[in-house]
């Protein structure tokens, strides 16, 4: 049979946008003048946040592979399909969209982007992973399209799973070509993440000073947290825990069933999976309680959806269990440590 030649022997297309020794997370700074140079001028905060990201990556033993190529290409016969990839992410002092073309990224690397932003109502910060951009084309014959199609979803997800970690997100969809559809279905992992504070701590639409801004945030992660104040160490942990993953990726919902969990690593810890993920979705209930990693101590997870002003929250087991559960690997792993039980927690919190 007569094989049809592709309407367009070379095309381009923008497909979809999306907004994942251990992980190395590199903290970027580089959109910090948008708000006054504000980590640059306050070494104080600078190094909580720092601190932050060295207990989390401290417990976390999972490699991921370097992604050494901006474009992926199958074949089917005479046929290629190439996509060629973006990074993209959430400016985190203005709120723009951000696209990296050179797509590229060391072993084991994870970027997150770091800065400070105004923030409504009661929320202390925000974090999350970013997303991949596709631009596709191809060569050929139509009849063969799908097929070279098919082929670059199986190296494309290899390149962009990193061999390890939880799954981001899945990015799905049609091109069409000679009449012949191609189904692209490209998952992504660990790559590049943001995460922002609040720097209007009285809602007034307006950036605060320094003075204010000290007024409100404790930034000394190794001093006691003042009464009254949030602690920058205990927010920045939490928000990167939604960086890598925790209540924001296709990993984590796939565990998620209402208020139920269904990942074994916390089920073993607690008996149970029922009512351990607040009603939000993206969080652990605020009904447990843990104990911290460090020393033992009861707490509640840093997972939980608020914290009280004056308090600093570390790494507990339940936190560690969430991250083996979503598909991260950890030292220690839950299974070598104790929970201590389950309570209720006092009201009087600032979301986050």
């Amino acid at each position: 049979m007569a094989r049809s030649a592709l309407s367009l022997l070379s095309f381009s297309l923008c497909l979809l946008h999306s907004q994942a020794s251990a992980i190395s997370i590199v903290l970027d700074f580089s959109h910090d003048a948008a708000t006054d140079n504000f980590f640059a001028s306050n070494p104080t905060a600078l190094a909580s946040v720092e601190k932050a990201r060295n207990d989390l990556q401290s417990v976390i033993s999972t490699t991921l592979a370097a992604i050494s190529s901006d474009t992926v290409t199958g074949t089917s016969g005479s046929t290629s399909a190439n996509y060629d990839f973006s990074l993209d992410y959430t400016n985190p002092s203005t709120g723009a969209p951000e696209s990296i073309s050179l797509s590229t990224l060391p072993a084991n690397q994870v970027t997150i982007f770091v800065g400070m932003r105004e923030l409504t109502g009661a929320i202390l910060g925000q974090g999350g992973p970013g997303g991949i951009g596709i631009s596709i084309s191809g060569t050929g014959f139509a009849s063969e399209w799908a097929d070279a199609v098919t082929a670059t979803n199986a190296l494309a997800n290899d390149q962009r799973l990193r061999g390890g970690g939880p799954i981001i997100n899945t990015l799905s969809g049609t091109v069409t070509a000679g009449g012949f559809p191609g189904f692209v279905s490209v998952s992504y992992g660990l790559a590049v993440s943001n995460l922002w504070f609040d720097i209007d701590t009285d809602n007034n639409t307006i950036a605060d000073d320094s003075s204010t801004l000290s007024a409100y945030w404790h930034f000394d992660a190794y001093s006691p947290v003042a009464p009254g104040k949030a602690d920058l160490y205990s927010v920045a942990l939490h928000e990167m825990m939604h960086a890598i993953g925790i209540g924001v990726s296709q990993s984590w919902f796939d565990l998620v069933s209402g208020t139920d969990w269904l990942g074994p690593n916390v089920i073993s810890l607690l008996g149970t999976g029922a009512d351990t993920i607040d009603p939000d979705g993206g969080h652990i209930s605020t009904d447990l309680v843990s104990t911290r990693i460090s020393d033992g101590t009861a707490q509640d997870p840093v997972m939980s959806p608020s914290i009280f002003l004056g308090q600093r929250k570390t790494l507990t087991v339940l936190d560690i269990a969430f991250l083996n559960d979503i598909g991260l690997t950890t030292v220690p792993e839950p299974s070598s440590l104790l929970l201590l039980g389950i309570g209720a927690l006092g009201l009087g919190r600032r979301r986050r």
